[in-house]
């Protein structure tokens, strides 16, 4: 099983979206969310906990959490000091990933294209929403996971400036 999520925008109103997907990466469970005012730590910590809350209860397979947020794991893997209003929470997480033998890995941000479309698609619609299947995300959404799926490959290019200095 595999968790991924994302979080839109540093200022104003917080959203998350989250998904579940299984060893074929067919989509198990999604859900997308809006937060109201609150802190990014306290939003990635907090979708992390509803997302394994749901996990825990519903599958039951080879379960890998994999996060884009390389401080959030750290700070789940007790690399980093917690700060103090996610402390609880993730308390919590990291006795949920323990219990459940749940695996916890790096994404890189391109491969988090669902669940930051579901961050977008929340802060349209202003409202929360769970996805059971395939066929009930929208069309942009079960694009991307077919995309993913056939593993094409996503790439990051910069244009590097080269400033010439005269002498």
């Amino acid at each position: 099983m595999k968790h991924r999520w994302g979080i839109k925008e540093n200022p104003g109103p917080r959203f998350y979206g989250f998904c579940i997907r299984d060893h074929k990466g067919d989509l198990c469970y999604a859900q997308e969310r809006v937060l109201g005012q609150t802190n990014n730590v306290q939003v990635e910590a907090g979708a992390i906990l509803e997302a394994l809350r749901y996990w825990v209860n519903t599958v039951d397979a080879e379960k890998v959490l994999e996060k884009d947020c390389l401080s959030m794991i750290k700070f789940i893997k007790g690399v980093w000091s917690v700060p103090w209003e996610i402390s609880e929470t993730v308390e919590e997480i990291k006795m949920m990933t323990l219990k459940q033998g749940v695996k916890i890995q790096h994404l890189v941000r391109e491969r988090n294209q669902l669940v930051d479309f579901l961050a977008n698609h929340a802060a349209e619609i202003d409202m929360k929403v769970k996805y059971r299947s395939f066929k009930e995300l929208p069309p942009i959404g079960r694009k991307i996971i077919n995309t993913d799926k056939q593993q094409i490959p996503s790439l990051r290019i910069r244009k590097r400036k080269i400033n010439h200095h005269q002498s």
